[in-house]
């Protein structure tokens, strides 16, 4: 019991000076390389805060080009035009639909026998249950192939459950910037402004021929007759 205790605090008094001369000799090592350390621990910011604006630049730059920044000031109608130009890029003959009596689509593409019907909601809310209900009404309606959704926004929980059940398909803003990065869409956008037919876009009431103004209600901003209460004529956006 004895010789235990013994090598115990042999040992014990082996680890303190052991402890105290690894703390010195440390203490001496970051002394004599404290100009590296520091060197270093600037490097390395220097490089953290590089990486993090060049990120922020490059999407920045991709928000550009992908021309989703215009598509944020287009109205619905503009917007509903952009998704006709782009689908015409990709080799399809689209048009829009009238601004009344479209029986849920805003856009119809044609390619080698399909046929697609599509909703654009250029909103800043969420899309709901709404505009799926109306793009599958408009699939049999058109007797089309295939039903989308495309918004410059997002999706609430109720339209992703029922676009999954009803097999349409959902494109919300981060899909339609993927897409938009991969064709350029500022170029597609410029070329669509030169379209004598976008310049051409009506934006009068098909029942009085008052101009339509942008109004804001509880469900958001929608088109609406100058000459309301006498016209009660309205329009999503």
């Amino acid at each position: 019991m004895y010789k235990k205790k013994k090598r115990k605090r042999k040992a014990e008094d082996i680890l303190l000076p052991a402890s105290v001369l690894g703390v010195i000799l440390f203490g001496s090592l970051v002394k004599n390389n404290m100009k590296i350390i520091l060197a270093v621990l600037i490097l390395v910011f220097a490089l953290f805060v590089y990486i993090k604006i060049t990120r922020k630049n490059r999407t920045k730059e991709r928000y550009l080009t992908s021309g989703m920044q215009e598509v944020d000031h287009m109205t619905g109608e503009e917007f509903e035009y952009f998704l006709c130009t782009y689908f015409k890029e990709l080799g399809y003959k689209a048009k829009t639909t009238p601004m009344v009596n479209d029986y849920g689509a805003d856009v119809i593409a044609y390619k080698e026998g399909e046929k697609i019907v599509i909703q654009a909601k250029r909103y800043k809310k969420n899309v709901g249950i709404k505009a799926v209900q109306e793009v599958i009404g408009a699939k049999q309606y058109y007797k089309a192939d295939k039903a989308m959704v495309i918004t410059s926004s997002y999706f609430t929980p109720n339209a992703k459950n029922l676009a999954q059940s009803g097999n349409v398909e959902l494109w919300d803003r981060t899909k339609l910037k993927s897409v938009m990065q991969q064709v350029q869409g500022r170029v597609i956008i410029d070329e669509m402004k030169k379209d004598p037919e976008y310049q051409k876009l009506d934006r009068t009431c098909p029942v009085c021929g008052a101009k339509l103004i942008i109004k804001k209600g509880k469900n958001g901003s929608f088109y609406g007759c100058e000459n309301f209460p006498d016209c009660k004529f309205t329009k999503s956006m």
